[in-house]
């Protein structure tokens, strides 16, 4: 293997590892409840963020910076005073706060309380600086000092799919076959958040499908876990 192949080796290992143990701390934003600032509030105020509704389900108020927020294709920007006046969330709601490194607020999150909700947040940083000396090793070492625009964004595409493939590899190996207890206590905590709001969820569905939602909660696995932290 020559110099270059095994210094971009190391500099991608080093990479990651500071990515899934470094201040990244992962991609899974924690949620926290609070009183404040309520769903009222946030709509009011909701020029001050860049905002996402899911329908009938969810909204997110992300603040407005650099950061970003990891949603799939179920959710859509919210442009308007008109978008935002039917964006309706059909039920009983809590408010969230987004943590993400460091403890850092991103913005908040309004659910419906029977909706099992979580949010990936990206260190554009980190990011940032894992594509930057990716495509500067390649266009140095491997492409005579050049680089298109074709291969920058394909090199951004697989340095980010890089990315995801490993930390679910990691996640996977951790609750698989490092720490299986890791995937037991998420599934009480989940079941617990469940049981904790019994009575509001069912009075929400019927208590057949309420059951069917705990069974599913029991079920879930490291796998499960591993491709669910690898999906956009």
């Amino acid at each position: 293997m020559s110099k270059a192949a095994i210094n971009f080796s190391c500099l991608f290992i080093i990479l990651i590892v500071f990515s899934l143990f470094g201040c990244a701390g992962g991609t899974r934003g924690t949620l926290k409840r609070v009183q404040n600032p309520t769903e009222n509030e946030l709509r009011q105020d909701w020029k001050k963020y860049t905002v996402y509704y899911r329908r009938s389900l969810a909204l997110v108020f992300k603040i407005k910076d650099d950061r970003e927020i990891i949603l799939n294709n179920s959710w859509i920007k919210v442009s308007s005073e008109d978008m935002m006046a039917k964006s309706e969330i059909k039920g009983s709601t809590w408010v969230k706060q987004i943590i993400g490194n460091n403890d850092e607020i991103f913005g908040y999150l309004v659910h419906l309380s029977t909706d099992l909700a979580n949010i990936k947040i990206i260190d554009a940083l980190l990011l940032a600086i894992f594509i930057f000396f990716g495509l500067k090793e390649f266009r140095d070492r491997h492409n005579n000092r050049q680089l298109h625009f074709w291969q920058g964004i394909t090199g951004g595409m697989v340095s980010y799919i890089s990315l995801a493939i490993i930390s679910a590899i990691f996640i996977f190996i951790m609750t698989v076959i490092i720490d299986p207890e890791l995937t037991t206590k998420y599934v009480e905590s989940r079941i617990a958040l469940l049981m904790e709001n019994r009575q509001t969820l069912v009075d929400q569905m019927d208590e057949e499908t309420f059951t069917r939602a705990v069974e599913g909660v029991k079920e879930t696995s490291g796998l499960d876990l591993a491709l669910d932290d690898s999906s956009i």
